[in-house]
């Protein structure tokens, strides 16, 4: 298949950003391209589309994570004009490889351009979530509060030990230094209904997360690749249907009372799978951790640790209330029919 309007096309492939670019008039021209074949099993394969013919060049030795367009002459695509690039080139975290991989390009993308404004940075956004938050956490405990004293009750009689299980996760603070807005990390204790006997050993999760993130799981790309554990012999009775419910998650309200987490945001994950990640994933800690979030919606269970990532990093760029809003509408269906959550 043939590119006639794109002079120069380099992808890395990421589904994410494929939809991210999906509405332009450059991403159009792309997306016409064998889209199928040319992102399918997240491949480190550089395809150049020039003079409609298609080479294939290794891509270094790291793991693709963003698009990079090489604008064509302005007269290639009617309506395009060279400053639509900027669109593009906020999905693009590695703008100083472009001089590298494209030898003359048609048009220069700055490093200024690599970062756009986010919404979920801005000032109004993040007191209105947290009204948000406040406002629908208070309610919902109102209603929720004799159900979790009914909860914690029957763990107590499954199993001994305590009703609540209290982990450290890393979350984060925004702060504004010289008028820019910047994420802190930091840590916090978590709380969910304990779904696991007492004491449980924790190497085991963590071995199944270094294999999760290394992608050595059998069938990656499908159910086999499940962030939790499918038949941990840690998980009490009740454990499994609360798991399966989501409703070990209910405590978390109190963290959104505390300011530690929010009703939407990425997955709080433990310091442990920090220590996996690469330097393109710190992004998604620049949100708030959320109770559900695009990829407890979308994903849950049946995604890659790359493909999650990828969903948590889509909602920090993308946040914006209106996603909000629809996330958590969208969260209940898929809690009541337990989706991933084994």
């Amino acid at each position: 298949m043939s590119c006639v309007k794109i002079q120069t096309v380099v992808c890395r492939a990421t589904v994410s950003i494929l939809r991210g670019v999906e509405n332009t008039s450059l991403g159009q021209q792309c997306l016409q391209v064998d889209a199928e074949r040319l992102f399918r099993g997240r491949s480190k394969m550089f395809r150049w589309y020039q003079n409609n013919q298609i080479t294939e060049q290794s891509a270094p030795n790291r793991r693709p994570a963003s698009l990079i367009f090489a604008a064509p002459p302005s007269g290639y695509i009617k309506g395009t004009h060279p400053s639509d690039i900027h669109y593009q080139s906020q999905y693009t975290e590695e703008v100083d490889m472009f001089e590298q991989l494209v030898e003359n390009p048609t048009i220069s993308v700055s490093r200024k351009h690599a970062k756009a404004k986010r919404i979920g940075d801005s000032f109004v956004y993040t007191h209105a979530k947290r009204l948000l938050d406040i406002s629908i956490t208070l309610i919902a405990l109102l209603f929720l509060l004799p159900v979790m004293v009914v909860i914690g009750i029957l763990i107590k009689l499954d199993s001994p030990g305590s009703a609540l299980f209290i982990q450290k996760r890393v979350g984060c603070k925004r702060k504004v230094e010289n008028g820019a807005v910047k994420w802190e990390i930091v840590t916090f204790p978590m709380f969910k209904f304990r779904s696991m006997k007492q004491n449980a050993d924790q190497s085991l999760h963590q071995a199944h997360i270094k294999a999760y993130a290394e992608g050595r799981l059998a069938g990656s790309s499908s159910d086999n690749a499940q962030f939790k554990l499918q038949e941990d012999p840690r998980i009490t009775r009740l454990g499994k249907f609360l798991r399966k419910t989501s409703l070990d998650e209910l405590p978390q309200l109190l963290n959104i009372v505390r300011g530690e987490m929010s009703l939407v945001g990425p997955r709080p994950v433990p310091e442990y799978e920090v220590a996996y990640y690469e330097s393109h994933h710190f992004e998604r800690l620049e949100a708030l951790p959320g109770m559900t979030g695009l990829w407890q919606v979308q994903g849950r269970g049946r995604v890659t640790f790359e493909e999650m990532m990828d969903m948590d990093i889509e909602y920090v760029r993308t946040r914006n209330l209106w996603l909000d809003l629809k996330l958590l509408l969208a969260t209940v269906p898929a809690a009541l029919h337990g989706e991933g959550a084994k």
